[in-house]
């Protein structure tokens, strides 16, 4: 008898609006950061409002507007999110499923959990080679990575070859809210999950991905 796919749910850049979304039910939550966490109250908030949802996990990454996080070591942030999995540079095997997750982007502006590409390439190096799904709040450059504003690329090269070389099944991002869209090359599917626009109306749905193992 086939198994049954694992619902999977994506979202990211929900930027405090978080509260007047409508989130479907599913079996794995993966959010892709920036809920603009920039107090511990805001944590507090966020973390509850994942109590309202109905998952079996949910795994949490940051952004560049979770400035907050930087302030507290790994294992406060583990105890704060105590509704979910928090990640960051870290992995997770959940129903089978290998998932590494982290918050960092490539440098644009004096945000936060932002670096280098050379110090980016260090980073996905941590990334276990069985990866099944990559989480980051980066995207890959020239993979739904355009900001509309300028029409610049600003996703991560590091982070493409690093995903060309190890071919998760899935990779899931954020940040350049209007590329929110899938794309797929012969080996990995990419997904932008953000919610907002870039003028930060919320106009995007969820993405919902059926997992088969």
């Amino acid at each position: 008898m086939r198994n049954k796919p694992i619902k999977i749910v994506c979202i990211s850049d929900t930027h405090r609006q978080h509260w007047k979304m409508d989130i479907p039910d599913g079996d794995i939550l993966l959010y892709a950061g920036d809920a603009e966490l920039d107090s511990y109250d805001a944590i507090k908030d966020f973390n509850y409002w994942l109590s309202t949802l109905n998952f079996k996990h949910i795994v949490v990454i940051g952004g560049n507007h979770d400035t907050v996080l930087t302030k507290y070591t790994m294992e406060e942030k583990e105890m704060f999110f105590s509704n979910a999995i928090y990640l960051e540079n870290t992995s997770v095997q959940i129903e089978g499923i290998k998932i590494f997750g982290s918050p960092y982007s490539l440098k644009f502006f004096s945000w936060t959990f932002m670096k280098s590409e050379e110090q980016l390439e260090q980073i996905w190096e941590l990334i276990p080679k069985s990866t099944d799904i990559i989480l980051t709040h980066a995207p890959c450059r020239n993979i739904l990575d355009v900001t509309t504003t300028t029409g610049e690329h600003c996703g991560s090269i590091s982070l493409r070859d690093k995903i060309k070389e190890l071919h998760p099944r899935i990779h899931v991002c954020g940040h350049l809210h209007s590329a929110h869209g899938k794309y797929t090359d012969y080996k990995t599917d990419y997904y932008n999950v953000s919610m907002l626009n870039d003028h930060y109306k919320h106009i995007f749905e969820p993405t919902v991905i059926y997992y088969e193992k």
